[in-house]
């Protein structure tokens, strides 16, 4: 939320999922520092920025093997998420396309499987040892 605004988004998604009677299964978790509990117990990490750089989000994700469904803007997700491979990339502002997505995934054990694998195997791109090869490539030794 934005306290900026006095928290008006926010308290307008709390007032919808009661108005849907979906305070069962939805949830506001707020803020944690503890992140590796959080993604050790995800399944799908959904980012719905309409405007987003490199994502540490879906990054963080990955490295726990958390797929990601993701509008395709510019500048970052398109970087971190192979299409049917680690994740999902839908049309930017599409809701439908994303929500078919979201089903999909969560219908299909053996994608859920591929994607989560597919979710570890991206995120070794980004390892200390790899990104330290490119650090001595490109500034120590340019």
């Amino acid at each position: 939320g934005n306290g900026g605004d006095g928290y008006k988004e926010e308290k307008m998604l709390k007032q919808l999922v009661k108005d849907l009677d979906l305070e069962n299964v939805v949830k506001f978790k707020g803020y944690t520092q503890d992140t590796d509990s959080v993604y050790n117990s995800a399944k799908l990490l959904l980012l719905t920025s309409t405007f987003e750089g490199f994502s540490l989000a879906i990054l963080e994700a990955q490295s726990h093997g958390v797929p990601a469904i993701s509008y395709n803007i510019n500048y970052g997700p398109s970087d971190l998420i192979q299409n049917g491979k680690n994740g999902f990339l839908v049309p930017n502002g599409n809701i439908n396309d994303l929500a078919v997505k979201i089903e999909e995934y969560f219908a299909n054990p053996e994608l859920m499987k591929q994607l989560n694998e597919g979710a570890y195997e991206s995120a070794k791109r980004f390892s200390s040892d790899n990104v330290w090869k490119y650090w001595e490539k490109y500034v120590i030794n340019a």
